[in-house]
């Protein structure tokens, strides 16, 4: 049997996003996933790892953007953007648990998050990530903090992904192609 790789992408769609970094992001995402599609169908994928995606984005609340949970890869087209309103990224956290609990356990699962903003969270984010951090899967997947400019709090990043290490300024397509390459291939 296949291992399956979900990576959630958590995206702040804030208004401070507006402009130059919401084209970017999307930009990233619209050459991210071709990439990652390939990869999924290369010779390169020993394990057959079967990959989905699962896209949150938050601004004023937040919203499943892939709206039946994660979707396989082969299945996913980017929807564009935008970026309006506050940063509620508590939301983000409090429907990624609902996912978690959703799904149920396997071992053959491997999850990545990556969490991008370009500031400070304007909702009561610590207690749902306090009870994000009660759930087993969430403990169990490699966390990335992702931020999108110097007004990005890394503190709240480092807080969501346990530690500054996992907490990196903004990356291109390649090197989020690296880390899901790595989380395929592991054993």
């Amino acid at each position: 049997m296949a291992k399956t790789v979900i990576v959630y992408f958590l995206i702040d769609t804030s208004g401070s996003m507006e402009g130059a970094k919401n084209g970017a992001l999307n930009q990233l995402f619209r050459e991210l996933v071709p990439e990652i599609n390939d990869l999924a169908k290369s010779s390169e994928n020993e394990h057959e790892a079967k990959i989905k995606f699962a896209v949150i984005d938050y601004s004023s609340g937040a919203r499943l953007v892939t709206k039946s949970g994660p979707v396989p890869i082969e299945e996913f087209s980017w929807e564009y953007l935008s970026a309006l309103g506050v940063t509620d990224m508590g939301a983000a956290f409090k429907i990624l648990n609902d996912l978690f609990s959703k799904n149920t356990a396997s071992s053959d699962i491997e999850r990545i998050i990556f969490l991008f903003t370009d500031g400070e969270p304007t909702d009561d984010w610590n207690v749902e990530l306090n009870k994000l951090k009660k759930n087993e899967k969430f403990n169990e997947a490699a966390k990335f903090g992702i931020r999108i400019g110097e007004d990005a709090d890394a503190d709240v990043l480092a807080e969501f992904t346990d530690g500054r290490e996992a907490v990196l300024n903004c990356i291109n397509e390649h090197t989020i192609t690296k880390l899901i390459k790595k989380y395929i291939i592991r054993s």
